[in-house]
């Protein structure tokens, strides 16, 4: 009988230890899935099927608020400081700031310069061989243009700014103070150009006008990490607000109404044209396109012009007419 009852005993203390060690086990299952959510959420494996990101996950820097810091311990460098747009890291490297002959031309040529971006006063340009991207964060509100196939791009950037200072290395004087090359024009004017690790990095135009220095600054960033696409919503907000639902119920006639869906239809995103996310929830599309005769007007055009209102066409216009649009 003792024998029986110390059986008993002891299976029943196994089968404690074993659902105890399973009940272990699920606790740190779900205390993993809740540490790696981006959100830290309690979420269901069946209703988050896609896996959490990386912790670490790598990032090819995009570089904004950056400044040169000139507090290091030698003239032929500085520090560069600043942040990422997409992860936040922050930067804060020494960069040499001599250059080779060799290294100015390159840095000032179609090939140094083949992607980057340009801050002014407050204002973000990236540019590619093709295309630029303008953005800014004024008064808490972003906005930013793409200039698609646009003739202002990189390429004629440099061939605008840099093709005469190229050949004048032997013009600019290293100054350890500033750590530019500095170039005189006058008395009252000069051109500094400022390098990081053989890259451009600075350029400022300096006039100097009843005895106060009036600075105009570019800093040059991002070398080579530029590609301009235009943001996956785009795709979402603009074939909402042309679509023919959308257009039928504007106070034009049903005949008007499908002209004008007919003729946006028509329109590419191919070729030259440039794309506006201003403020307000304002979108706007101008396509560079030539036409003998628009269906709406009758008229030759070398532009259309597609402007829509939070979610809702706004105005059309063809050449120098233009359509506003009244909703039912």
């Amino acid at each position: 009988m003792n024998k029986r009852i110390f059986l008993l005993i002891l299976t029943t203390l196994c089968l404690i230890f074993v659902l105890c060690s399973c009940s272990c086990d699920n606790e740190n299952h779900d205390n993993n899935h809740i540490t790696s959510s981006s959100k830290g959420d309690i979420i269901l494996d069946n209703q988050n099927p896609e896996p959490p990101p990386l912790v670490n996950k790598p990032c090819d820097h995009y570089w904004c608020k950056v400044e040169i810091d000139k507090g290091t311990d030698s003239t032929s460098s500085v520090y560069l400081k600043g942040e990422c747009y997409l992860c936040g890291d922050y930067l804060n490297d020494e960069v040499v700031t001599i250059v080779s002959y060799e290294e100015w031309k390159n840095a000032l040529s179609h090939i140094g310069l083949n992607s980057f971006t340009t801050y002014i006063s407050g204002t973000y340009t990236d540019y590619t061989e093709n295309s630029t991207r303008v953005w800014k964060v004024e008064d808490t509100i972003f906005t930013e243009e793409f200039f698609i196939n646009s003739q202002n791009n990189a390429n004629s950037y440099v061939t605008e700014n840099f093709s005469g200072y190229a050949l004048m290395y032997n013009s600019f004087v290293y100054n350890k103070d500033t750590r530019t090359y500095i170039y005189t024009i006058d008395e009252t004017s000069y051109i500094e150009l400022g390098f990081a690790d053989g890259k451009l990095n600075y350029h400022a135009t300096v006039s100097v006008v009843d005895h106060n220095e009036q600075k105009s600054v570019t800093l040059y960033l991002n070398h080579g990490k530029i590609n301009i696409e235009l943001p996956d919503y785009f795709n979402e907000i603009y074939g909402s607000a042309t679509s023919k639902e959308v257009i039928d119920k504007t106070t034009l006639t049903p005949s008007m109404a499908n002209d004008v869906y007919l003729f946006i239809s028509s329109l590419k995103l191919e070729g030259s044209y440039e794309v506006s996310f201003l403020a307000n929830s304002k979108l706007s599309v101008h396509f560079y396109t030539k036409g003998d005769s628009d269906p709406i007007f009758n008229e030759a055009y070398e532009s259309v012009t597609v402007v829509i209102d939070n979610d809702k066409l706004e105005a059309l216009t063809i050449g120098n007419s233009t359509i506003e649009f009244d909703y039912k």
